[in-house]
């Protein structure tokens, strides 16, 4: 496993790195997990939490170690856990750059989920850019490929 931070550019807040994996170790992989709400829409960008509370998240507490370790910061994590809730993983997808075509009718992911929450999907997911700053470091997990689940 080796990934290299290529820094994109630096401002008062922060510095921003892109994450450069040859060999797609952190392109991640989920299959028959449901999304627990309606998706979260922010500008161009939808965020699912998905249910995965039995699902194998070692490579992305892996990446998140060594991010903190690497930088001597905390780092916000997209697992999530609530009391009273499943283990959670949010996720991102720009909406603008991948839409659906379903019947004819432009929808973004998002809308689809909403539409079909009671529907499993099988996703995958890779590692977006990679913003420090003095306190915390954050990343987004993207979602790559989405397809409704078989199993």
């Amino acid at each position: 496993m080796s990934i290299k931070l290529i820094k994109l550019s630096e401002h008062e807040t922060g510095s921003l790195y892109s994450v450069d994996d040859p060999t797609n170790y952190f392109r991640i992989k989920f299959q028959n997990i449901k999304a627990l709400f309606k998706p979260d829409t922010y500008n161009k960008a939808c965020y699912i939490k998905w249910d995965v509370e039995n699902a194998d998240l070692s490579k992305i507490r892996r990446f998140e170690e060594m991010l903190s370790s690497h930088y001597s910061k905390i780092t916000k994590s997209n697992i999530l856990i609530r009391m009273n809730y499943p283990r959670m993983l949010n996720t991102k997808h720009n909406h603008s750059k991948n839409p659906l075509i379903i019947d004819g009718s432009l929808l973004s992911i998002g809308n689809f989920i909403a539409a079909n929450l009671e529907q499993r999907y099988d996703i995958t997911l890779t590692l977006g850019k990679v913003f420090v700053n003095n306190d915390t470091i954050k990343y987004p997990l993207l979602i790559n490929k989405i397809s409704i689940s078989k199993i």
